[in-house]
């Protein structure tokens, strides 16, 4: 996903540092830069000096297989286009909605003045673990625990939402819809890592037991929320120029082009 690619925020400003690309990964991951091409799961942090480098969100890293079956998708979202030209009004109205409705879940749920101005979600549906594909081709050379393994699947959400001076990560689980962590020693982690900010794993990463992230609500609700806070720093010298603009906003309304595209401030 590229922040050039449409109208959009300048950035991730997380920290220090101003993120201009995020990469999806089949395997549960949301990476910032560049390509995350880790496919066994591991704590943060690891031993690998690449993994400790990298900027990732895992909302579920486990070692994926969806060449036959499962599907992993993303739809970006931002406040521009939802302030675009009337031929494209539905769709805009259709991406307010969306900022607006996870918005509101950040302002009640973490007691917060927020309105997000881009947002990605990532959904990864019905996804099996490794090496499905050959139990695929030839279910009858499995038995057992491995042929219920291979044929289990795992539904999650993962989203990126920003105004440019505070970033929220949010990871989505449904109690049921996690049936796999992966095989002995391997078993699926959940957190991130950002070498500038530092590392979380949730309880249970790394053990049998990251299942139940998914049912932590029960009987309250089917549904589980994980959600991280990342500030911008504010000395940085393009968020002088931001504040200024977004104080005009305040005060004027929306420019043209809106204040939230992709865009060299004036300043």
């Amino acid at each position: 996903v590229d922040f050039g690619d449409r109208e959009s925020v300048i950035g991730i400003i997380i920290g220090d540092t101003v993120f201009t690309e995020a990469h999806v990964s089949d395997n549960g991951i949301i990476s910032l830069e560049r390509s995350f091409l880790f496919w066994q799961p591991s704590l943060f942090p690891t031993g690998n000096q690449n993994i400790q480098a990298a900027n990732v969100f895992a909302a579920y890293w486990a070692d994926v297989d969806n060449r036959v079956e499962g599907t992993v998708r993303y739809q970006v979202f931002t406040a521009s286009e939802a302030e675009s030209a009337n031929n494209r009004r539905k769709k805009a109205t259709e991406e307010r909605n969306r900022l607006d409705i996870i918005s509101e879940y950040i302002r009640e749920s973490q007691n917060t003045n927020f309105t997000g101005k881009w947002a990605l979600l990532v959904e990864w549906s019905d996804v099996h673990p490794f090496d499905h594909q050959s139990f695929f081709n030839s279910p009858f050379s499995f038995e057992g625990k491995t042929a219920d393994f291979l044929n289990s699947t795992n539904t999650f959400q993962a989203i990126i939402i920003t105004d440019v001076f505070t970033t929220y990560v949010i990871y989505t689980y449904k109690c049921g819809e996690l049936e796999w962590s992966g095989p002995d020693f391997l078993h699926a982690v959940v957190g991130y890592n950002l070498p500038n900010v530092g590392f979380m794993n949730e309880p249970l990463s790394g053990t049998p037991g990251i299942l139940t992230i998914a049912c932590e609500n029960r009987p309250i609700s089917n549904f589980v929320n994980i959600a991280y806070r990342f500030q911008a720093n504010t000395d940085l010298p393009i968020m002088g120029c931001l504040n200024a603009y977004s104080q005009d906003i305040q005060l004027f309304g929306s420019f043209s082009p809106p204040f939230f595209t992709f865009f060299r401030p004036a300043c």
